[in-house]
C-alpha cells in the first residue's frame, strides 16, 4: 500500500460512511470504477472521430481486458480499479479541446482528472501524465501543420519531459 495514494481509500470512507458495510462499499466502488472506465474509453474514442460500433468496440476492449482485470480482482491491488476509471478521461478531454475552439472545459476537466490520478497512484500518474503530454504533442503535429499549433505542442511536450524528469530522478544532495 505504500505506493498508492490517498484518493481511493477516501472514495472507499465516503461511500462507506453512506452505506456502512464495508464489503457492500469495495463492490460498489469497484463496480462503478469499472463501468466508468468502460464510459470513459468509450468517449475517447468517440471524441478522437471514431463512430459509436468502432468506440463501442474500444470501450468493451479496455473493460474487458485480461490484465485489467486481473490486477484489481485477482492480484487483489483494488486501488487501480480508479486509475483505469480516470486514465480515458484526459484524453478525452484533450480530444474535445482539439476537436474545436473555445472547447476549454473539457480539457479542464480531463487536466484535474489527469491529477487525481497522480493522488491515486503516483507512479501511474505521472506516467499518464508523460503518456498524454507525448500524445498531445504528436495530435497537435499531425493534425494540424501552423507554426502556432507545433509550438504549443513542442511547448506541452517539454513542461511534461521537464516534469517527469525532476518527478523520476533522484534527490540531489
Amino acid at each position: 500500500l505504500q505506493f498508492y495514494g490517498f484518493l481511493f481509500f477516501w472514495l472507499c470512507g465516503l461511500v462507506d460512511f453512506a452505506l456502512g458495510d464495508t464489503y457492500l462499499t469495495l463492490k460498489v466502488v469497484l463496480t462503478s470504477c469499472h463501468v466508468l472506465s468502460g464510459l470513459g474509453a468509450y468517449a475517447a474514442a468517440r471524441a478522437g472521430g471514431c463512430r459509436r460500433g468502432a468506440a463501442l468496440v474500444a470501450g468493451l476492449g479496455y473493460v474487458l481486458c485480461f490484465w485489467h482485470t486481473q490486477q484489481v480482482l485477482i492480484m487483489g491491488r483494488l486501488q487501480l480499479s480508479l486509475v483505469y476509471a480516470l486514465l480515458p478521461w484526459p484524453f478525452w478531454g484533450l480530444e474535445r479541446a482539439l476537436s474545436a475552439a473555445g472547447h476549454w472545459r473539457p480539457a479542464l476537466l480531463g487536466g484535474v482528472l489527469l491529477g487525481l490520478l497522480v493522488l491515486t497512484h503516483p507512479a501511474y500518474g505521472y506516467w499518464a501524465c508523460a503518456f498524454t503530454g507525448f500524445y498531445c504533442v504528436v495530435r497537435l503535429a499531425v493534425g494540424r501543420r501552423d507554426r502556432a499549433a507545433l509550438t504549443a505542442g513542442a511547448a506541452c511536450g517539454a513542461v511534461t519531459l521537464a516534469q517527469m524528469v525532476m518527478n523520476s530522478s533522484p534527490p540531489m544532495r
